[in-house]
């Protein structure tokens, strides 16, 4: 919530290439540096790499088993993870864009990032306690249904601002849309990966883990260029 106003104020000053480098080589690392793993999973982890050089044991990648990977249930995850990954990002690119196309100013537009990471941040904690009681393939379905429902339904509409739709009402979408996505379009990554200890088990987890992330990574690297693809004015 206070990271875009900041990082505005940095670019702003010494520009965005440095605004990038300060929050790449500073921020990233000292939040990696802050956090500290689940002593369980930190028990197991350490298990698993017990007797490993710490100097080639990079290369012993755990590979997925074939049974696994062949199965329906990771086929599908793998299309699913490499769908939501190509669309999660473009509202978060995107959607600064269209304000400013909305005549707001880039403070304002600044004011729309922590809006919708305050409510990521208070519906973490609901949609983690509703997954713990009804399951988290059951909240991870629910979730994903309605970020998309909110692109639809709510952004969508705010195109048509000044033609089919009054300004004011695609000024109250926007705001709307900004606080939907924020609390149901970030749910995925908290959930994708507790879900996949109870789709493959947890002798799996590791394996599965590092293909479905890589699959993402793919969809991620593709989905916003090619949607940037779709704006009016833009070529290859």
């Amino acid at each position: 919530m206070i990271w875009p106003p900041v990082l505005r104020a940095i670019s702003s000053h010494i520009g965005f290439r440095n605004a990038l480098r300060i929050s790449g080589c500073l921020v990233i690392p000292l939040a990696g540096f802050t956090l500290r793993w689940e002593p369980n999973f930190n028990t197991k982890v350490r298990g698993q790499t017990a007797g490993i050089s710490r100097k080639t044991g990079w290369v012993n990648v755990p590979l997925v088993n074939w049974r696994v990977a062949q199965s329906k249930t990771f086929v599908l995850q793998a299309l699913g993870c490499f769908l939501q990954s190509s669309g999660y990002a473009t509202p978060p690119f995107f959607y600064a864009a269209f304000a400013r196309s909305l005549g707001y100013s880039e403070s304002m537009v600044d004011n729309f990032i922590t809006i919708s990471n305050a409510a990521n941040f208070v519906s973490h904690i609901v949609i983690g306690y509703m997954a713990d009681k009804y399951g988290r393939l059951n909240v991870l379905f629910l979730t994903t249904s309605l970020s998309s429902i909110a692109v639809f339904a709510v952004w969508l509409p705010a195109t048509y601002a000044n033609t089919a739709i009054s300004g004011t009402a695609a000024d109250v979408l926007l705001i709307l849309f900004a606080i939907l996505y924020g609390c149901f379009g970030s749910a995925y990554i908290s959930l994708f990966p507790a879900s996949l200890i109870e789709l493959f088990g947890v002798q799996y987890f590791t394996s599965v883990n590092g293909a479905l992330y890589l699959i993402r990574g793919v969809g991620a690297l593709l989905g916003t260029p090619l949607t940037g693809l779709l704006l009016p004015g833009q070529s290859a």
